[in-house]
């Protein structure tokens, strides 16, 4: 499968996703309106990479140290992580780990983070284009 440009959506609040604070190494990942200047993301499912999708294209979604739970989530060069999208559907583990994509607080500018897989809401996002996101908003926004 190629990459796929688009956002990675939070369930709870389709608003709401993951997005990096600034464009470079080393910056931190929150959940943050999908409107944000670095909430597009370059996704490949069959390879298990999330990189930003910004001028640089070289930043990637990890972690510094080892993986575990309750290491935030931030912008690295290397790519040091494999994402799993299929082993449990509508949730995104760090592959041959029981750790998956969270959220600390389900709250805007709440952390992302890795945390063991316990199927809350905090857990559950999907990835989805951005031109469908942004029909998505409109229909909501159409019907509020």
């Amino acid at each position: 499968m190629a990459e796929k440009s688009g956002v990675i959506r939070w369930q709870e609040n389709h608003s709401l996703g993951i997005a990096a604070d600034d464009p470079c190494s080393g910056s931190n990942v929150h959940l943050k309106q999908i409107s944000s200047d670095y909430a597009k993301w370059e996704v490949d499912k069959d390879a298990g990479i999330i990189r930003l999708n910004y001028a640089s294209g070289q930043l990637y979604l990890g972690y510094a140290g080892s993986p575990s739970s309750g290491n935030a989530l931030i912008l690295t060069v290397d790519n040091v992580a494999t994402w799993d999208f299929a082993s449990k559907p509508g949730f995104i583990m760090l592959k041959g780990t029981k750790l998956a994509i969270d959220v600390q607080s389900r709250n805007p500018g709440g952390v992302v983070w890795l945390y063991t897989f316990n199927g809350s809401p905090a857990q559950q996002w999907a990835f989805m284009s951005y031109a469908n996101f942004m029909a998505d908003a409109a229909k909501e926004a159409a019907t509020v």
